[in-house]
C-alpha cells in the first residue's frame, strides 16, 4: 500500500512539474497573453503558428532532457497535448 501511495504521489508531483514547465514555456512567447494560457488552450488560439509550436516542443525537450519522436511532435497542438506527451516521458 505504501508503495502505491508513493507512486501516486510521484505521479502527481511529475504531472505538476510537467504542467508548470509547459505553462512557463508557452507563456514565454511575446505574442502569447500569459493570462489566456490554460490546459485547454490550443496553440493556434494563442497566436502561435506551426514554427512556434516546434519551438515550444524543442524548448520542452531541452528542459526535460528527452527527445520526442517525429510522430509525437506532430501530435502537439495544444497545452494539454504537450502535457500529456511529455508526462509519458518524465519519470
Amino acid at each position: 500500500m505504501l508503495k502505491l501511495l508513493r507512486s501516486i504521489r510521484g505521479f502527481s508531483t511529475n504531472l505538476e512539474r510537467v504542467e508548470a514547465t509547459v505553462f512557463d514555456v508557452v507563456r514565454s512567447f511575446d505574442k502569447v497573453v500569459p493570462s489566456l494560457v490554460d490546459r485547454n488552450s490550443k496553440f493556434e488560439d494563442l497566436g502561435l503558428d506551426s514554427l512556434d509550436t516546434i519551438e515550444v516542443v524543442v524548448e520542452l525537450e531541452e528542459r526535460f532532457k528527452i527527445d520526442l519522436s517525429d510522430q509525437e511532435v506532430l501530435k502537439v497542438h495544444s497545452v494539454m497535448d504537450a502535457i500529456n506527451i511529455f508526462q509519458k516521458h518524465v519519470s
